[in-house]
C-alpha cells in the first residue's frame, strides 16, 4: 500500500515516501490541523486559541514560508483569535507577526522588524 498526496503547485500525485523531511512535517500539521479544525467547528464552546510546539524543526526557509502561510489558513478558518507556535527555527520565527521570547525568567513581546538574534 503506497500513500500518495496530489501536490497543488503541479497537480501531480506524490509518493509521500519521497517527500523530504520538512514537506513531511508540513503535511503531517495539515493533517493534525484539519482535525483540529473538524472538532473545534463541532465543539459547543469553540477554542479560540490555537497551539503549535516545536513543529517547525525541519523546515528550510521555503517550507517556513508555506508553514506559516498554512497556520495563517488555519486561524482564518478556525475562527482563531490567537494562533502560538513555539520554534528555534529563525526562518519561521521572522515571519511572526510578533514574538515573546523567553530568558532569565524574563518574557519580552517584539514586534517587527525583529533586530534581535532568535
Amino acid at each position: 500500500w503506497t500513500a500518495t498526496q496530489v501536490d497543488a503547485q503541479t497537480n501531480e500525485a506524490k509518493d509521500l515516501g519521497l517527500l523530504s523531511g520538512g514537506e513531511e512535517g508540513i503535511v503531517e500539521e495539515a493533517l493534525r490541523s484539519a482535525i483540529a479544525l473538524h472538532m473545534n467547528a463541532r465543539n459547543p464552546t469553540p477554542i479560540r486559541t490555537c497551539w503549535r510546539d516545536e513543529t517547525t524543526g525541519a523546515l528550510d526557509p521555503e517550507n517556513a514560508r508555506r508553514y506559516l502561510a498554512m497556520l495563517r489558513k488555519v486561524q482564518a478558518l478556525g475562527g482563531f483569535h490567537h494562533v502560538f507556535f513555539i520554534t528555534h527555527n529563525p526562518d519561521a520565527a521572522a515571519q511572526a507577526d510578533a514574538q515573546i521570547r523567553a530568558a532569565d525568567g524574563r518574557a519580552a513581546v517584539l514586534l517587527p522588524p525583529f533586530t534581535e538574534a532568535v
